[in-house]
C-alpha cells in the first residue's frame, strides 16, 4: 500500500466572473470537461483562476500548512480536494476517509437537529449506528452545545454551529482531515480546544491539511507548509523555513524610526522618547527576531522636567499586535531635565 495520503497533479481550477449564475454555472460545468480548450482562454477576462498548476504531495501520517494571502486559492484548493467543488483539469488521488470542515454552512443541514446531522455525518463518512452512539456523547460534550444538541442548527450561532462541526470532524475518526481556519473561529477556550485535538490528532498519525493566517499555529503543528500565491504554489518548504519566508516577504521593515524635534516625538510633557534601533545581540542585523533572542534596544529621550525616578519601557508586538514580550531599562535616580 502507497504511504502518500493525497497526491496532486496539475490541478486547475477556473471560475466564471459573469454574474448570470445560470450562464455561468453552465460554463463552469462544461469547462470541467473540456479542460484542454478552457486553457487556451487562460487571458479571457471573464474567467479567473483560482489554481494554476497545483501539484504535490502529502505522505500519510504527515501534517501539511497551506499559507497565503486572502484570494492565493488556498480556500478552493481545499473545496476541490474534499469535492465540494470539481478541478477544471488535473489529477487527485486521495488514499484515506476524509473528513472536511471549511466553513460555516458546509456539511451540515440547516433544518435538521444538531443530534440528527452528528449521525448524519458519520454516516456520510461509512459508520455505523453503534459506532457513531459511542463517540456521541464525548461529541456534545467537545462541543459545548449539549443544551441545544436537539434544536435545528440553522438556531444556532456562529459560534455554536463551528464547534459541533469541528467536534463531528475531529471525533469521527478521520484517515484525512481537511480545515480551514478552525484556529481562528470561536472564544479562545475553544481555540485552544481546537489546537490540543489537532495535536492529538497529529499524535494518532492522522493526515491533515491545515489552512490558517495564525503562522505561529501551522509554524508549530505543521510538518511542511504550501504557501500559495495567486493559484500558484510559490513554496513548499519545512515549516519554520515556509513561515520565515512569508513573513519577510510580506512584512514591511524599517531599521529605525527617528524624530528630529522632542515635539514630533511620542511622549507627553514629561518626557519624549526617540528610538532609534534594535538589534540582537551578538549577531549581525536580521528581520526576523526570535521570541528566544536577546535583543538590545537604543533610545534617546528628552527629559522636560526633573524626575526622582525614571526608567524607560517598551512592548514588543508581532505582526498580529499580539505582545510577544516586554522589557525596561535600568532605574535612574535624581535625572535633571536633559536630552
Amino acid at each position: 500500500m502507497s504511504d502518500i495520503a493525497i497526491n496532486v497533479e496539475h490541478l486547475y481550477k477556473k471560475y466564471s466572473l459573469n454574474t448570470n449564475k445560470a450562464v455561468s454555472d453552465f460554463k463552469e460545468t462544461l469547462t470541467t470537461y473540456i479542460g484542454s480548450v478552457v486553457r487556451k482562454k487562460e487571458n479571457d477576462a471573464n474567467y479567473i483562476w483560482a489554481l494554476k498548476d497545483v501539484s504535490f504531495q502529502v505522505p500519510k501520517g504527515q501534517v501539511l500548512g497551506v499559507i497565503g494571502e486572502n484570494g492565493s486559492g488556498k480556500s478552493t484548493l481545499l473545496k476541490v480536494l474534499s469535492q465540494i467543488t470539481t478541478p477544471t483539469s488535473g489529477r487527485i488521488e486521495i488514499d484515506g476517509k476524509v473528513t472536511a470542515l471549511l466553513e460555516v454552512g458546509t456539511g451540515f443541514h440547516p433544518d435538521l437537529s444538531g443530534r440528527e446531522n452528528v449521525y448524519l455525518n458519520g454516516a456520510i463518512l461509512g459508520l455505523s449506528r453503534k459506532k457513531i452512539e459511542q463517540q456521541f456523547e464525548e461529541i456534545v460534550a467537545f462541543s459545548g452545545v449539549e443544551e441545544f444538541i436537539d434544536l435545528p442548527v440553522k438556531r444556532y450561532s456562529s459560534g455554536m454551529y463551528i464547534r459541533l462541526a469541528f467536534a463531528v470532524a475531529a471525533h469521527l475518526e478521520p484517515d484525512i482531515l481537511l480545515l480551514d481556519e478552525i484556529l481562528s473561529v470561536g472564544d479562545f477556550e475553544f481555540q485552544q480546544k481546537s489546537l490540543n485535538k489537532v495535536w492529538e490528532l497529529k499524535d494518532q498519525k492522522k493526515t491533515i491539511m491545515l489552512v490558517s493566517h495564525d503562522l505561529q499555529a501551522v509554524k508549530n503543528i505543521c510538518d511542511q507548509i504550501i504557501v500559495l500565491e495567486k493559484g500558484q504554489i510559490v513554496g513548499f518548504e519545512t515549516a519554520k523555513k515556509a513561515t520565515d519566508l512569508y513573513i519577510e516577504e510580506h512584512s514591511n521593515y524599517e531599521q529605525f524610526y527617528k524624530w528630529d524635534d522632542q515635539l514630533s516625538a511620542p511622549g507627553n510633557d514629561i518626557v519624549r522618547v526617540n528610538f532609534l534601533d534594535a538589534k540582537v545581540v551578538g549577531k549581525d542585523t536580521q528581520k526576523l527576531i526570535e521570541t528566544t533572542d536577546d535583543i538590545e534596544v537604543c533610545c534617546r529621550f528628552w527629559l522636560l522636567q526633573s524626575m526622582p525616578i525614571f526608567f524607560v519601557g517598551f512592548t514588543v508586538l508581532n505582526r498580529f499586535n499580539n505582545v510577544c514580550f516586554t522589557g525596561v531599562s535600568k532605574l535612574y535616580n535624581n535625572l535633571k531635565t536633559s536630552y
